[in-house]
């Protein structure tokens, strides 16, 4: 989630000569206009380039679901990474001999 914040600074300069050559002092108000946008990093597995969704022309819904909102559990299968094991149901690869990447040694982070 972006934040977005804007405020304003000011500072005030008390009894103070405008001029180095001047013996006239006064206040000076010297106001800033800022803001702060906070835009956190996307999470880890997203840097991973791994199939994420079913062929748009598949119809199984609850697996099209399960795929997308599962919990992540990288599978690899053939060089091609997959989000989990639904994720690669859903592309025809039902094999028992698909593996996750913890099984492999690999790392996602």
């Amino acid at each position: 989630m972006r934040v977005k914040e804007e405020f304003s600074i000011g500072l005030v300069l008390r009894n103070t000569a405008f001029h180095p050559d001047s013996s006239v002092k006064g206040s000076l108000w010297i106001f800033y206009r800022c803001s702060h946008e906070f835009i956190p990093p996307a999470p880890p597995h997203r840097c991973l380039n791994a199939v994420r969704s079913c062929p748009e022309d598949y119809n199984d819904i609850e697996l099209i679901s399960m795929c997308e909102l599962a919990p992540v559990d990288y599978r690899m299968n053939q060089g091609k990474l997959y989000r989990n094991r639904f994720c690669q149901l859903c592309h025809g690869l039902e094999s028992p001999t698909l593996s996750s990447i913890d099984e492999l040694g690999m790392s996602a982070y």
